[in-house]
């Protein structure tokens, strides 16, 4: 018995249409229901409804046994107006899915006998679906759910393609299986149902009208079995016996698209194997060489020399060919580094800190020994640099290291106490690459550059010599240079002095000025309290604003500062930005998009190297024919996909829907589904094993002439199958995702 509840269903997108509205009704069991009506009104939506593929609105519908008894999962065969067979299966084959999906076998003796009762021809059993006629079509579909084993059997239209006496064949054979089987018809055939339906409802008007019932006479059923129903078990293993049905029906459906796959399947692998053997080399080399120097690296700063905000910093790094955006500590010296009685000059290093990007850049290159720093007090070397010190085997040797300084009429005592710094560093790790007119000497830790230059500056306001001259304050929109400038004869962290105007520093960028400051800058800048202006560093010529909050009285040109203006200026300093792009980007890319809208806002102090012009010629061509290769490997990969989706949309959707319609578990659609991949992927495999090895390194001879490239043949055989298995389970993770996309439809959907 089947009980509909207050059942309401819209129907359309834009303009909704009701077909039912909160319509009841009760299905008798083991009997004949049918419905009727003029098209459209509905009769289809509620067999759908009642075969759980089209969900209503509101309402619900609930199957019960002969017992009354509540069915959770009933077992419903639902034999459609156009039939939904596999078309590329003969008709005992798809009769023997339609069991085998619920784990049945098929007794081929008892399909002869139910074929006879509805005049099918044994012959027909043997034929082609595509090659028999609609009538016969749908007197296979109807077989098909005569021989399954459901507790419910619904028909649409199933005498719409049928003569009038076969028609009356299928109505006396569907009324001798309610006797044990509820039976629900959607039917045009009014005089064949009146005589053969126990019960006839009308849908009018989204309503349920019943016209005749005669349900209730004989209400004791015959609750066994017919001898036409034998007793079936399900089996596990007659579920897998089809298997091999469903590799027939697809590799028929479209042939030629399926050689399609293999071999773009195969020329992708090859593709890909070529492009990696051709760039390990090379790759890594260029890819090191440019990290090694900071050829990926730019820096910027504003005309104003302000730090930048965080929320600016966020917006640089939306670019996708940025990597990372750090702020460098401003350097007033070059470096002397020294090794038993060997030493070396060096202009050029790296700072870096133990954040994950520098820790991955330093992993990232090739031929790098030791480890990377954990402390301040460690450095890693370039071979070369080492090499000039005297160390061969630098790893764990410490070095020392001093800043080096020029001097111009300075006093002994000042260049003296400058002269006294120096370091011990420890060499960790070692980094090797072509020397090069630029190359990085060494990378650095930026916490050691912070001390090293708080260390010189306060060595400097000591004795006076912070500062040594002030101009104007930078505008947005300045070109980055003074027109002119006022010298400073002194500074001084003293703050113990009267003032004639205004209060002293509460803050580190707020100082005090004597009067004879303001009188020399009175003609070229006219400073007043309040004001803020531009102080240059004399240790590394960096700039600050600074505020003037007061004055007092001098005869020298002189101003004061909070004490800790050095450690909270190296603590909150970002006015320079170095930003690292992605190496693989094309120079054109970097240095006319991203770049060029930057000098729009910024002042662009040094941009990347053009790094393809930066490295050996033979490298440069080795890249640019791999990366044609890599486009090729896309196309086929694209071409592959294309293929491979426009398979699935075409003919899967259908066998989805058809599977689904026959009661078939989800996740055996999706091995179904996924069985002709398997079989494509394995294909794959052996034609590969068999074309691509051989071939693959004298192809790579003929494109490059360069033996050195070759690699053996273990490693090839390796690493294609590496990517057979990479390539194979991204194509089956692929087709399972969009078969459970599919499978997601509503039956009715997927069967149109």
């Amino acid at each position: 018995m089947i009980q509909i509840k207050n059942l309401t269903t819209y129907v359309g997108n834009k303009e909704q249409r009701m077909l039912f509205h909160d319509v009841s009704l009760e299905i008798p069991q083991n009997k004949i229901t049918a419905f009727v009506g003029p098209s459209g009104i509905g009769k289809t939506t509620l067999l759908y409804h009642i075969a759980k593929i089209f969900k209503a609105n509101n309402g619900t519908i609930e199957y019960f046994d002969a017992n009354s008894n509540k069915i959770l999962n009933p077992k419903i065969d639902l034999v459609f107006q156009d039939f939904n067979l596999f078309d590329n299966l003969n008709v005992t084959e798809n009769i023997e899915v339609g069991n085998g999906v619920l784990g049945f076998n098929l007794n081929k003796d008892h399909l002869l006998k139910q074929a006879e009762l509805i005049n099918i021809n044994p012959e027909i059993l043997k034929s082609n679906v595509k090659q028999i006629s609609g009538g016969e079509k749908q007197r296979v579909a109807i077989l098909r759910a005569l021989n399954r084993r459901s507790d419910f059997i619904l028909l649409d239209e199933p005498t719409g393609n049928l003569d009038l006496e076969t028609s009356k064949l299928i109505f006396d054979t569907l009324k001798e299986l309610s006797k044990t089987k509820t039976i629900v018809i959607v039917s045009h055939n009014y005089e064949l149902v009146e005589n053969y339906a126990d019960k006839i409802v009308k849908i009018d008007d989204a309503k349920l009208v019943v016209l005749k019932d005669n349900s209730k006479d004989n209400i004791k059923q015959n609750l066994q079995e017919s001898k036409t129903d034998l007793n079936k078990k399900p089996n596990t293993f007659n579920k897998f016996k089809i298997a091999f049905k469903f590799i027939k029906n697809d590799l028929k459906t479209k042939l030629w698209q399926v050689l399609l796959i293999i071999a773009s399947f195969v020329l992708a692998i090859f593709s890909t194997l070529l492009t990696f053997n051709l760039n390990t080399g090379t790759t890594k080399f260029s890819d090191s060489f440019v990290k090694v120097n900071n050829l990926d690296l730019a820096s910027i700063r504003k005309p104003s020399f302000a730090n930048f905000s965080d929320q600016e910093i966020q917006e640089l790094k939306q670019d996708k060919n940025v990597k990372a955006i750090y702020a460098p500590t401003p350097v007033s010296t070059s470096f002397s580094l020294k090794y038993n009685n060997n030493s070396a000059s060096s202009v050029s290093f790296f700072q870096i800190n133990n954040d994950d990007f520098f820790i991955q850049r330093y992993k990232s290159l090739s031929n790098v020994s030791g480890s990377f720093i954990t402390n301040k007090n460690e450095i890693l070397i370039n071979e070369n640099f080492a090499k000039k010190l005297g160390l061969l085997n630098p790893i764990n040797q410490t070095i020392s290291l001093e800043p080096t300084f020029s001097f111009y009429n300075e006093t002994k005592d000042f260049t003296d106490e400058l002269k006294t710094i120096k370091y011990d560093l420890k060499i960790v790790g070692q980094f090797k690459t072509l020397e090069y007119q630029n190359q990085v000497d060494f990378w650095i830790h930026q916490d050691f550059l912070k001390d090293l230059e708080i260390k010189i500056a306060n060595i400097y306001a000591k004795y006076g010599k912070l500062f040594n001259e002030i101009s104007h304050k930078p505008k947005e929109g300045d070109d980055g240079f003074f027109k002119s400038s006022l010298y400073i004869f002194k500074t001084s962290y003293d703050l113990d002095i009267k003032l004639i105007e205004g209060s002293k520093p509460s803050n580190y960028n707020e100082i005090i000025v004597s009067n004879k400051l303001l009188e020399s800058a009175e003609t070229n800048f006219n400073f007043k309290l309040n004001d803020e202006i531009w102080a240059e560093f004399k240790s590394n010529n960096r700039g600050i604003i600074l505020k003037i909050v007061g004055i007092y009285d001098s005869e020298i040109t002189e101003f004061r500062y909070q004490q800790d203006i050095i450690t909270k200026l190296l603590e909150t300093t970002n006015a320079r930005l170095h930003i690292f792009f992605d190496a693989n980007a094309s120079s054109d890319t970097i240095n006319n998009d991203y770049l060029k809208k930057l000098s729009n806002k910024y002042s662009i102090i040094d941009g990347p190297s053009s790094i393809v012009f930066e490295l050996m010629k033979n490298s440069k061509l080795v890249q640019f024919i791999t990366f044609g290769l890599f486009i090729i490997f896309i196309a086929l990969f694209g071409s592959f996909l294309t293929s491979y989706l426009k398979s699935l949309s075409d003919s899967k959707r259908k066998n989805i829907g058809i599977l689904k319609a026959l009661g078939t578990k989800p996740l055996w659609i999706l091995f179904y589904q996924s069985l002709h991949v398997v079989f494509i992927l394995f294909f794959t495999l052996i034609a590969g094993l068999i074309i691509v090895l051989p071939s693959l390194n004298p192809v790579i001879n003929l494109i490059t002439g360069l033996a050195a490239l070759e690699t053996n043949l273990l490693t090839n055989f390796i690493a294609f199958n590496s990517l057979w298995l990479i390539y194979s389970s991204i194509a089956l993770v692929l087709f399972s995702f969009m078969s459970f996309w599919q499978y997601k439809k509503a039956t009715n959907k997927l069967l149109q």
